[in-house]
C-alpha cells in the first residue's frame, strides 16, 4: 500500500526558483536521498522534474569565477561530508542502528552534490579528511565508546556540518555554490532530527554541549535542536530549506548485542 505525501517549498537564488519536493512511500526507499530525516521519507531537490540531478539543475545557473576562500570550502566541504558519511557507516556497523545507513546514504549524496561543483571549475576531488583527519579520528574513538556516543557524535557532526554550510553561504556570492549548499544545510537540519529522535528511541538522554554552536537563548528558544539553529541562521541572513515530517516511531530503535550501551 502505497502513501502518497507531496510537500512542495520553492528558494529563490540569482532569481531562478529551486523546488524542494518531499515524497512520502509506505515503503520508503532512499531514491535521490538528500534528505533521510524519516524511515519512509525521502527528499530530492528539481527545478521541473523530480528525477533531476544537480548538474542538470546548474545548467541553470551560470559559473562565476572562485576567490581562494570559496575554492578552499568546496573542497573542505567535500571531505567534511566525507567525515560524516565514513563515521556513520562505521557507526552502524558497530551498533546496527538504521539511523546511521540512512544518513549515512544522504551524506554520499551531499559528498555528490559537492563533487559536481568541484568538477564545474575543475577542481581536485580530495581523496581523504584533510584537515579533519584528526577530527575523524577523535569522533570516531568517541564512537566506539557506545550506541549513545555515537549518536551524539552524529549530533556535533550536523552541528559542525550547519555552522561551516552558513559560513560559506555567507560568504559567497556565486549562486550555483548558495543552490548546493543551501540543499545540503537543509538537509543537515533533518539529519539533527534524526539522530535527537534515535536516541529518545533508544531510551538514551542526550548530553551533548551544543554550547558551541548556541548562545544561552538560542538554546532556550523554541522547540528541538533543528530548529534553535534555524532561528540562529535566520537571524544571520541564512535561510535553509526546513522540511518538517513526521519520523516514524520506530525509527533509529535497536541495536546490535550489549557493547552498544552508553
Amino acid at each position: 500500500m502505497k502513501t502518497n505525501t507531496l510537500l512542495i517549498s520553492g528558494i529563490v537564488v540569482g532569481g531562478l526558483l529551486i523546488t524542494t519536493v518531499l515524497v512520502t512511500f509506505a515503503t520508503g526507499y532512499n531514491g535521490f536521498g538528500y534528505i533521510m530525516n524519516g524511515k519512509n521519507t525521502q527528499a530530492i531537490h528539481s527545478n521541473s522534474s523530480l528525477d533531476q540531478s544537480h548538474s542538470e539543475l546548474l545548467v541553470s545557473i551560470p559559473t562565476s569565477p572562485l576567490s581562494d576562500a570559496e575554492k578552499l570550502a568546496l573542497s573542505y566541504g567535500y571531505s567534511e561530508e566525507m567525515v560524516a558519511r565514513d563515521a556513520y557507516n562505521y557507526f552502524y556497523s558497530l551498533y546496527g542502528i538504521e539511523t546511521f545507513q540512512k544518513i549515512a546514504a544522504s551524506e554520499q549524496q551531499h559528498m555528490d552534490a559537492v563533487k559536481t561543483l568541484l568538477d564545474r571549475y575543475s577542481l581536485p576531488i580530495p581523496t581523504g579528511y584533510g584537515t579533519l583527519e584528526s577530527t575523524f579520528n577523535a569522533l570516531k574513538a568517541e564512537g566506539e565508546k557506545g550506541a549513545k556516543e555515537a549518536l551524539e557524535v552524529g549530533l556535533k557532526i550536523e552541528m559542525l556540518d550547519i555552522d561551516d554550510i552558513a559560513n560559506t553561504i555567507k560568504n559567497t556570492d556565486n549562486d550555483d555554490l548558495k543552490a548546493v549548499f543551501l540543499n545540503i544545510g537543509g538537509a543537515s537540519y533533518n539529519h539533527l532530527r534524526g539522530f535527537s529522535q534515535a536516541l529518545s528511541n533508544n531510551g538514551y538522554t542526550q548530553t551533548v554541549d551544543i554550547s558551541k554552536y548556541l548562545s544561552s537563548a538560542e538554546i532556550s528558544s523554541r522547540g528541538p535542536l533543528q530548529y534553535k539553529f534555524a532561528d540562529k541562521l535566520t537571524k544571520e541572513g541564512v535561510k535553509l530549506p526546513e522540511i518538517s515530517t513526521s519520523m516514524n516511531a520506530n525509527q533509529g530503535a535497536g541495536h546490535k548485542g550489549n557493547g552498544g550501551q552508553g
